[in-house]
């Protein structure tokens, strides 16, 4: 009999790394277009900044299940790519805007988003894998 390994068996951390790092970067370059098409609106008066607050966290929302949906594209531990797409995507965002900033604040908020980018990241994995195998 055929020795059978399921891809939970045979994939590596490094193997699943790979499709993390791309999806990550695909949906924050997406993420980075959306923030200036909204300073765009807000520019042009179409929105007030009492929206900012909302958008901001839509964004974040859509940028994490974008980085989870190009996550579990590949074949193998879906759910493990999407949970840690969705934190990598929010550790992204923070040293971007740190940069920009010039300074890191650690503030509980920051935990917060993090463990928002696992759940958002864990639901988006099992719903998206759930999906591909019909």
């Amino acid at each position: 009999m055929k020795n059978m390994r399921s891809a939970r068996q045979t994939e590596s951390f490094k193997a699943v790394l790979g499709p993390v790092w791309k999806a990550v970067a695909v949906a924050t370059i997406l993420t980075i277009a959306l923030i200036l098409l909204f300073a765009l609106a807000m520019k042009m008066g179409i929105t007030k900044e009492g929206a900012i607050p909302f958008v901001n966290q839509s964004i974040k929302v859509l940028g994490i299940l974008l980085a989870a949906f190009f996550a579990t594209r590949k074949e193998g531990r879906k759910v493990l790519r999407a949970v840690l797409s969705g934190v990598l995507f929010i550790l992204m965002g923070i040293v971007l805007f740190s940069l920009l900033d010039g300074r890191f604040v650690f503030t509980v908020s920051l935990i917060w988003d993090l463990m928002m980018g696992a759940l958002i990241g864990l639901l988006a994995g099992m719903l998206f894998t759930r999906i591909q195998k019909r």
